[in-house]
């Protein structure tokens, strides 16, 4: 999903990450391949937000999902690998009004307790 820059804001004030810039030569070919997102980057590799699904035990309105959607590829070579989607540990309440709620689990967006 694409985050609005009130959730960007909210992302990075709650999980200390800022996204991929839209002028990152690598957006194209991520938007090819995994759709028009947010994307984050971090030491496991490839990051979105999406909503919690309602299904999911713990489930608020409002919440969002850290996803992990490729992994770093060979060492040193900078290449990601494509993955089944898996949502890491990390929850965060990204409000349109700017608002933090206090939805988050203290994971921050790579799913790391800090």
């Amino acid at each position: 999903m694409k985050l609005n820059d009130a959730q960007v804001a909210a992302v990075e004030r709650q999980a200390q990450a800022k996204p991929l810039t839209d002028d990152n030569p690598a957006m194209g070919q991520l938007i090819e391949i995994f759709g028009d997102h947010t994307f984050y980057a971090d030491s496991t590799g490839l990051l979105v937000f999406e909503l919690v699904p309602e299904h999911v035990q713990g489930y608020e309105p409002g919440l969002y999902a850290v996803v992990q959607v490729a992994e770093w590829g060979e060492e040193g070579t900078g290449s990601m690998v494509p993955i089944e989607p898996k949502m890491l540990g990390g929850v965060l309440r990204l409000d349109d009004d700017g608002e933090d709620g206090d939805g988050s689990n203290g994971d921050d967006a790579d799913g790391e307790d800090r």
